[in-house]
C-alpha cells in the first residue's frame, strides 16, 4: 500500500493520542525516507506526541526541522514546543520560541504564555514571569485565567517576593477569578517564607472554610 500525508498523519496521531511519542519521532522520520510530504499536521501531531511524553529535545529537534524545510508553523506548534520547553525545564529557549513566534506573526494564546510562564517559574525566574504577564495585559490583551495567576505568584513565591504574590493574589478576587487551592498553597509558603505570619493564618482561615 502507497503511504501518503493523510494516512501517515492519521498514524502520527494515533501515536499521540496513544502516548506512543517514539513511534510518531519515528513515523516522521521514515516519511522523509520514503519522501512523502511532511506538513503541519505531520510535525504538530509529534511534536505533541513528544511534549506529552517529556521528550522535549526530539521536540525541539522537529521545530527546527519545520524551519529547515520551510513548513508553516501554527500557533498549536508553537505551544506544544514552548510547553515541550517547560516541561524540560529550558527557559531560556521557551522565551526564545516565544519571539520566533511573534517575529513570524504567529498568533498567540493564553496557552502560549501560560506555558512560558511556567518555564520561568520552575527556574526561579520570577521577574521574567511577571514581564510575560504584563505583555498578556498590555501588548496583547489575551485573557489571564487561574492558570497564569498560579505560575505568577508561585514564581514570587520561589523568588522571595511575597508582597508580590499577595498583590497578584487581591489582584484575582478584582478579576473575579476563583482561587484554587494551588494558589492558597502557594501564597500561603511566600508568606511563610517572609515572615507574614498575621497573613499565613488569615488564608490558611480562608482555605479551612472552602472559599476555594
Amino acid at each position: 500500500v502507497e503511504m501518503d500525508t493523510i494516512s501517515c498523519n492519521a498514524i502520527v496521531s494515533a501515536c499521540e493520542k496513544g502516548g506512543e511519542w517514539f513511534l510518531a519521532f519515528q513515523m516522521l522520520n521514515e516519511m522523509s525516507e520514503y519522501r512523502v510530504e511532511l506538513d503541519t499536521i505531520s510535525f504538530n501531531g509529534a511534536i505533541s506526541a513528544c511534549e506529552n511524553g517529556a521528550a522535549w529535545a526530539e521536540a525541539l529537534h522537529l521545530f527546527c526541522d519545520m524551519s529547515k524545510r520551510q513548513v508553516q508553523k501554527s500557533t498549536i506548534t508553537y505551544n506544544a514546543a514552548i510547553s515541550s520547553c517547560e516541561k524540560g525545564g529550558q527557559w531560556a529557549m521557551s522565551l526564545h520560541i516565544l519571539r520566533d513566534m511573534a517575529e513570524h506573526r504567529v498568533e498567540a494564546s493564553t496557552i502560549t504564555y501560560n506555558s512560558a510562564m511556567s518555564a520561568c517559574e520552575q527556574s526561579g525566574q520570577w521577574e521574567l514571569a511577571m514581564h510575560l504577564m504584563s505583555e498578556m495585559a498590555g501588548g496583547f490583551y489575551l485573557d489571564m485565567d487561574t492558570i497564569t495567576f498560579n505560575a505568577a505568584v508561585s514564581a514570587c513565591e520561589r523568588g522571595g517576593e511575597w508582597a508580590t504574590a499577595v498583590h497578584l493574589f487581591g489582584d484575582m478576587a478584582r478579576r473575579r477569578l476563583a482561587a484554587d487551592k494551588i494558589t492558597y498553597q502557594t501564597v500561603v509558603s511566600a508568606c511563610e517564607k517572609g515572615g507574614e505570619w498575621e497573613l499565613v493564618m488569615h488564608l490558611m482561615n480562608e482555605m479551612s472554610h472552602g472559599v476555594f
